[in-house]
């Protein structure tokens, strides 16, 4: 019915990342990034990243991510997806500074603190 609207190709980018196609969600998140009115575009990038972390593409991931978090810092999915990222490729201290990050934008969830429980054992305090 509206296929230039940017929230009809975050809300189809939804259901097809949920029904594990990838790679169209992402086309349809990026979709929307591109429709000038829509205004919610930090929510696209944030789904696409988070689309990324399934695919499993981290570097992906880690780009759209940013792109969220450029459009509207205080994201905190975002920011926990940068911390989750990044431990997954070892990069221990930024994980830590991320989660950091995230734990002043939003109270402690239980994915939170299960990495700091696995930072923890990496020997780094959050």
């Amino acid at each position: 019915l509206a296929p230039e609207r940017g929230d009809t190709h975050n809300n189809y980018g939804t259901f097809l990342c949920r029904s594990r196609k990838y790679q169209d969600a992402i086309k349809h998140f990026m979709a929307a990034t591109r429709d000038v009115e829509y205004l919610d575009t930090a929510s696209a990038y944030e789904n696409a990243g988070l689309c990324a972390e399934l695919i499993p593409d981290r570097q992906l991931a880690i780009q759209y991510f940013e792109a969220a978090l450029r459009q509207d810092p205080s994201r905190p999915t975002s920011v926990l997806g940068l911390a989750e990222v990044n431990y997954d490729l070892r990069h221990y201290q930024a994980s830590s500074g991320y989660l950091n990050q995230f734990l002043i934008i939003s109270p402690a969830t239980p994915e939170a603190k299960a990495l700091r429980a696995k930072l923890k054992t990496k020997g780094i305090e959050t």
